[in-house]
């Protein structure tokens, strides 16, 4: 019981103390953004200006968070600090490239080399044989850092829409802080998704009018990262079908509509507005009924996540998930397949 009680109380502590660090961060650093003037390219047209890249004050933090590790931290245990601390330093990298990208603009061969980079760097946090059906190691890894990264460019998609991000990592993000605290006891992986949820409850409030602010590419390429690492540690965990769950959705859209690109032979690494979200904003539904579609479908997966691990270990549940996001995404093209031509148009 005092092991319990003792617990608890460290995880309020920090959750206290990290509250309180994330409102200061992110109030000077949105003052930094409106002093500079940094804008969503996107929206330079609209009357209202858009502030973007607040993303990059939790680059910030984790840099605050990995002085404090390496000061503190027992320093016996040097393996712990090894395998891990390719992860905070992937999540400076990622977060400084998505800033200059925000704020300059940058070549996209070398965002996605140094992504490449650190994902396969971070290959070493993860259990050797993660994928024990592939037989070769190297194989292994190379798969991995391919995924790793398709993953985080996938997150991305989501940046630039009134709470399009907050409505998906919410519901996300405190299924894993209940996952790693009550299911499989996770300090490391505990605190960073407890400092993810933190961070988005006060964002919400920047993601708004009068002065709203997009996360920016320094913001949705590091939450991708850190989301495809607590997918990675499903797998470890043998959870294999609550990986796959918890990945539908925010893989979901861009592999369809780079599928449509790929087939009509468009190039895949432009930017464009194809995305079924974007899509649907050209139908003509509102961007608050398309958050409001993205959060029940989160929280409808996060539900059959649960579940699956506490009563039903069933594949059914996974393709209950696969019909949900079926039916989300015809929503978002109001139910008729020929809407699915904009993707590519676009």
């Amino acid at each position: 019981m005092f092991f319990i009680d003792l617990l608890q109380l460290n995880v309020s502590f920090f959750i206290i103390i990290s509250l309180a660090v994330i409102l200061m961060i992110n109030k000077i650093f949105s003052q930094f953004l409106i002093k500079k003037k940094i804008h969503d390219l996107n929206e330079k047209n609209n009357k209202k200006l858009v502030y973007t890249s607040l993303g990059f004050s939790f680059t910030i933090i984790t840099l605050l968070y990995l002085i404090l590790f390496l000061l503190f931290v027992d320093t016996d245990n040097i393996y712990y600090q090894i395998k891990y601390l390719s992860i905070p330093l992937s999540i400076l990298i990622i977060g400084t490239i998505g800033f200059i990208d925000d704020y300059k603009g940058s070549p996209i061969h070398i965002r996605l080399t140094l992504f490449f980079i650190c994902c396969f760097l971070s290959t070493s946090s993860l259990a050797n044989n993660i994928l024990p059906l592939i037989p070769f190691h190297k194989l292994q890894l190379i798969l991995l850092t391919f995924f790793w990264v398709y993953l985080l460019n996938s997150s991305n998609f989501l940046d630039g829409g009134d709470k399009f991000y907050v409505n998906f990592i919410l519901p996300n993000i405190l299924f894993f802080s209940i996952y790693y605290y009550f299911f499989e006891f996770d300090s490391l992986r505990l605190q960073f998704n407890i400092l993810i949820l933190l961070f988005f409850l006060n964002f919400n409030f920047y993601n708004k009018e009068p002065n709203k602010f997009f996360l920016g590419d320094s913001g949705s390429l590091v939450f991708g990262y850190i989301y495809c690492f607590n997918i990675f540690n499903l797998i470890e965990k043998n959870d294999i079908i609550l990986a796959a769950l918890l990945s539908l959705f925010i893989l979901s859209d861009v592999s369809l509509t780079l599928f449509m690109r790929v087939i009509n032979r468009r190039n895949i690494f432009t930017r464009h507005t194809g995305f079924l979200i974007h899509v649907s904003k050209y139908l003509g539904r509102s961007s608050r009924n398309i958050s409001i579609s993205i959060l029940i479908t989160n929280f409808v997966l996060v539900i059959l996540a649960t579940i699956y691990k506490l009563y039903f270990p069933n594949i059914m549940i996974l393709i209950l998930g696969i019909l949900t996001i079926i039916i989300y995404l015809s929503y978002l093209i109001k139910f008729d397949l020929k809407n699915i031509k904009y993707t590519y148009l676009n």
